[in-house]
């Protein structure tokens, strides 16, 4: 009897083992941008695999294995307790502030193929479209540098998408310097405050759902008063990638910065 159960622990173990490495090459080498749901699926492997060396451990030497198995789960359970909390405060934000008005809004880049915009980049250009079309006294920074792959910063890009849909070349600002969230928002205000604007006043963010909790806090800490527009995410799955990536993105900030 024994050695049955000991056989079914090892058939789940090697069948959970192997669902979990299969959905990670699939994210991987067939959607390729789900980099978050791979690395998930990745550590979800690993913690099993932890466990289940614990459980063969604890066949030679139990209270060993039993002190380090009540490690593993203290701590997997605090990670789970930071993650939800982190998790809960981008899901929070992620929606359009009811009094977004503001003399300026910040457009956050997203990467470019070449000169064409990515999905994401789409999402949020529309967005901006939206509220510039709403608010015809505003204008916009445009704000994200080149990358690889980049040949047109993503603020050039948006300028150009932008001017297509009708928007006065006039009321875009171009901040094309910049490579990180934090570097969008700070050298951002500093085109607002050069334009005449007061960059300690209201200022609209736009950028996707899941990125303006990091958004916005970024803003306050810089002395801003953000405002947020969502631009929403299209695909459900890369939305969820996403929202867990940022409330990844989320603890590191209030931990390490």
């Amino acid at each position: 009897m024994k050695g049955s159960a000991m056989k079914k622990k090892h058939i789940a173990f090697f069948v959970t083992e192997g669902v979990l490495l299969a959905a990670a090459a699939f994210y991987r080498f067939v959607l390729l941008v789900y980099i978050t749901l791979e690395r998930c699926c990745l550590f979800a492997a690993f913690i099993v695999l932890l466990y289940f060396l614990l459980g063969l451990l604890a066949a030679k030497k139990p209270k060993i294995a039993k002190g380090m198995k009540i490690v593993l789960t203290v701590l997997l359970l605090c990670g789970c307790a930071l993650f939800a909390v982190s998790e809960t405060a981008v899901v929070r934000a992620a929606h359009t502030d009811k009094d977004a008005a503001a003399p300026y809004c910040v457009v956050l880049g997203a990467a470019v193929n070449g000169e064409t915009p990515t999905l994401s980049l789409v999402e949020r250009m529309t967005a901006a479209e939206d509220y510039l079309k709403a608010h015809p006294k505003a204008k916009a920074v445009l704000s994200g540098g080149q990358g690889p792959g980049e040949t047109i910063s993503e603020a050039k890009a948006m300028r150009r998408w932008l001017v297509e849909k009708g928007v006065s070349e006039n009321r875009l600002i171009l901040e094309d310097k910049s490579h990180t969230t934090e570097q969008n928002i700070a050298n951002s205000l500093v085109k607002i405050g050069a334009d005449g604007g007061d960059p300690t006043g209201s200022v609209a963010i736009v950028t996707s759902e899941y990125h303006l909790c990091r958004a916005k806090l970024f803003a306050e800490r810089a002395g801003a008063e953000p405002k947020g527009i969502a631009a929403r995410t299209g695909w459900p799955v890369l939305r969820l990638n996403y929202f867990i990536r940022e409330a990844f993105g989320m603890a590191y900030l209030w931990i390490l910065k």
